[in-house]
């Protein structure tokens, strides 16, 4: 059954598409046209170029999937108001493509009422999620170690980089190992909320960022490309929520 990837010429998005067609999925892949469009047309996924906040041209690539995964809940993502309209519109372009299941990357600490602004919109978007009226998923995600994520937190000052925020970062194949596997755990439900929590091995951002200055062979980012990133540090990167099931324990499974 189709499954819908949006935005799918990121780094984590391609090789999201990539590893759902290698799985034998037929993929409906959605570009913003800033990432490397012709790569994604390689992997033989139908795809459509636009917007994020243009929902009829979303909804329109939506037709006919079964599945659709928003990814795009970052602390590097550029703009706030950006990834808020986007998660937004994903989820009316869901209902109005009539999609029979909804996944969603979040972060840890998502809640409506969390003072992080990140936390803020994705939780926001888990209410949004969990109100429809058809199967939605929330995978809440810690630090995912693209090269985006990996040049701006080299980028980041001495202060911050000595920061024992408790944190949880993982690869991008792991994320996408697990994302494949909730896509292939399909049930005949119609409707329910369920949320997923997806961790690497817990340590704190200074012990993982280490004493060196970080920027050899990175690219120096400014706090202005990367906004909600410093703010997102000062909580926790690891979730504690006890209705939050192991995302890695579904993947096991999938393997017995």
């Amino acid at each position: 059954m189709p499954v819908f990837v949006l935005p799918a010429d990121t780094e984590l998005g391609l090789s999201l598409v990539r590893a759902l067609r290698a799985d034998g999925a037929q993929v409906h892949a959605y570009a913003t046209g800033a990432g490397d469009v012709a790569a994604l047309r390689a992997t033989g996924a139908h795809v459509a170029v636009g917007d994020l906040d243009d929902v009829g041209r979303i909804e329109s690539a939506m037709t006919g999937v079964h599945t659709v995964m928003a990814v795009q809940a970052d602390p590097t993502w550029p703009d706030l108001d950006d990834l808020d309209t986007s998660l937004r519109t994903i989820l009316s372009a869901a209902v109005g493509a009539e999609v029979q299941r909804v996944i969603l990357r979040s972060v840890p600490g998502a809640a409506a009422g969390a003072s992080d602004l990140l936390r803020h919109v994705c939780g926001t978007a888990e209410e949004a999620a969990r109100d429809m009226d058809l199967p939605t998923f929330a995978v809440r995600t810690s630090l995912v170690r693209t090269t985006r994520l990996q040049d701006a937190l080299a980028s980041l000052p001495p202060r911050l980089r000595a920061a024992t925020t408790p944190i949880a970062p993982m690869s991008v194949d792991d994320l996408v190992t697990g994302l494949v596997a909730l896509d292939a755990a399909r049930s005949t439900a119609t409707s329910g909320h369920a949320l997923f929590v997806a961790h690497g091995e817990v340590t704190t951002l200074a012990d993982d960022l280490g004493e060196d200055d970080g920027m050899v062979g990175r690219t120096r980012l400014a706090p202005d490309e990367v906004p909600l990133l410093a703010p997102s540090l000062a909580t926790s990167w690891v979730d504690d929520d006890p209705v939050a099931a192991d995302l890695w324990e579904l993947v096991r499974a999938g393997h017995e």
